[in-house]
């Protein structure tokens, strides 16, 4: 607990001595620079400056947004997965459809033509060769 009051003194002490540097220095004012912002980051200054409490909702915001894109994108890609797979059975099946129907006009040609030649009073043989039928 000791060290804790410590380290937060420590801490106030140093934001103390930043800001009376700051304003003998009389840059209250400065721009930000992208050396200082990176150093703060890393030193984790950042964290106890009153600008980043201010980001803090925005920062929160974009983390809650990053994790539905996340979800949303797994969901997408899940669905597009289930789609290819659906598009290949559906060709499969065309597949298929195609085969029966050139069978059923197979089966549907002979059976015409065997009608035909039973009209005739003619039959076919095994080896292919018509054969009249006597009266």
């Amino acid at each position: 607990m000791k060290l804790l009051k410590k380290i937060k003194s420590d801490l106030d002490r140093q934001i103390a001595k930043d800001d009376e540097e700051k304003k003998q220095n009389g840059n209250s004012n400065k721009k930000f620079s992208l050396i200082t912002f990176i150093f703060d980051f890393i030193n984790g200054k950042i964290l106890i400056r009153k600008g980043f409490f201010k980001l803090f909702k925005l920062i929160f915001f974009l983390w809650i947004l990053s994790i539905f894109y996340i979800g949303t994108r797994y969901d997408y890609e899940k669905l597009q997965r289930e789609q290819t797979n659906l598009n290949k059975r559906l060709q499969r099946l065309e597949c298929q459809r195609l085969l029966l129907l050139e069978e059923f006009t197979k089966k549907s040609s002979i059976t015409a033509i065997k009608q035909k030649l039973e009209e005739n009073n003619s039959t076919l043989s095994d080896k292919g060769k018509f054969i009249k039928a006597d009266d």
